[in-house]
């Protein structure tokens, strides 16, 4: 915070400071001459305590995951005011695995991981909503299921064996 002070006699004082958690601080001055002046303290200032804010990233991507195995991200949750961001997270589809809830107290973060787990061969999108103190936000989680590489290479090692063979009768 930023303010200025009038001590008197055309002389103001400005200054910079940061409250302690419970409000309070204190300022002193020197006279930078011989002149003498009083400044009253100042302590116990009320301050406004900040609301909670939630903030992510809008997308999380899985980039290519093979079909059977999994992926793990992390999500950060952040709380940019005071206070607690807390809530529910929903919308997720049964390929994204994740916690159902999330804790961050003022300027923290919590991290909650999500497993992405392809099913079939496709392009995955999903997206989830958290939800609670600090506001609601949608996080876009994306990923794509490919076969196995050895199923692909066995698959195209027979093709080319099948026309070799056609073409060579």
């Amino acid at each position: 915070l930023q303010n200025t002070y009038g001590i008197g006699n055309g002389l103001i004082l400005q200054y910079d400071y940061i409250a302690s958690a419970d409000g309070t601080f204190t300022i002193v001055a020197l006279p930078a001459t011989d002149l003498s002046f009083h400044i009253s303290a100042f302590s116990n200032e009320e301050t406004a305590q900040a609301e909670p804010k939630l903030k992510v990233d809008e997308y999380l991507y899985f980039d290519e995951v093979i079909i059977g195995d999994s992926k793990t991200m992390p999500l950060e949750i952040r709380n940019l005011g005071g206070g607690v961001v807390s809530g529910t997270i929903s919308g997720a589809s049964p390929e994204f695995i994740l916690t159902n809830s999330y804790y961050a107290t003022a300027l923290t973060s919590d991290i909650i991981n999500i497993e992405f787990t392809p099913t079939s061969d496709e392009n995955y999108t999903n997206v989830i909503t958290l939800s609670g103190s600090g506001g609601s936000a949608e996080v876009t989680l994306i990923g794509s299921g490919i076969p196995e590489p050895c199923l692909f290479i066995i698959y195209n090692l027979l093709f080319i064996i099948y026309y070799r063979r056609k073409f060579n009768s």
